[in-house]
């Protein structure tokens, strides 16, 4: 059983399920086809709102502050978790593999740009910041739909240069959220690791797309 399991897992790490709209809305609405990675990434997205609401509240009820560090957290670590349970127990599906790439993006975007508005107490992450992250997964996201129109399939999945680039992007809100435990020149350090990052892994995507493109 267990190396059938591994086999499993094998199989779909090298070859990451493909799949239409309509195959993974059915597999969202139907619960019961939901593994437990896919529920907790759903949770993690659940969890997004909350965030916000603590973020927005920080200024005025300083206790917010750290229910927001706290939900972060748990949200990064729910991130580690499902992607754990899904290899342990070969449980890749086609909705995870764009879900949870999908989750990750909507936090790391949601946390830059609240944290670089006014009503967050402070240091905010500079405007540039928000703009880098938002534009990279923007273009991912515009040649993911294009791949998909030109070759009616989108092979691969997240690199190990995005998965690392998530990684600093989230140590980065971290220290934003911990300011006042951080010196504010480690936090700016941040800024800019998290930039060049970004920029690069979203070069490294576009010529994983040219390549696919290619062996049309």
């Amino acid at each position: 059983m267990q190396r059938e399991v591994e086999q499993n897992a094998a199989a779909l790490e090298a070859k990451p399920p493909t799949s239409s709209p309509l195959e993974l809305v059915d597999e969202l609405v139907h619960v019961s086809k939901l593994t437990w990675a896919n529920r907790i990434t759903l949770f993690r997205i659940f969890l997004i709102p909350v965030f916000v609401l603590c973020v927005m509240q920080a200024h005025d009820v300083p206790p917010c502050r750290y229910l927001a560090i706290g939900v972060f957290i748990v949200m990064a670590l729910s991130d580690a978790l499902d992607g754990y349970l899904a290899r342990r127990w070969a449980q890749r599906t086609r909705l995870g593999f764009f879900l949870d790439p999908l989750a990750d993006k909507l936090l790391v975007m949601t946390a830059c740009v609240l944290l670089s508005c006014d009503f967050w107490p402070g240091p905010r992450f500079p405007n540039w910041i928000p703009v880098i992250v938002i534009s990279r997964d923007a273009f991912i996201l515009l040649g993911g739909l294009m791949l998909l129109l030109l070759t009616g399939t989108v092979k691969g999945g997240p690199s190990l240069l995005g998965k690392a680039t998530t990684f600093v992007q989230m140590l980065s809100v971290v220290g934003i959220l911990l300011n006042n435990h951080l010196s504010l020149s480690t936090v700016r350090a941040s800024w800019w690791v998290v930039a060049a990052f970004t920029l690069v892994s979203g070069v490294d995507y576009m010529r994983a797309g040219v390549r696919q493109l290619k062996r049309v």
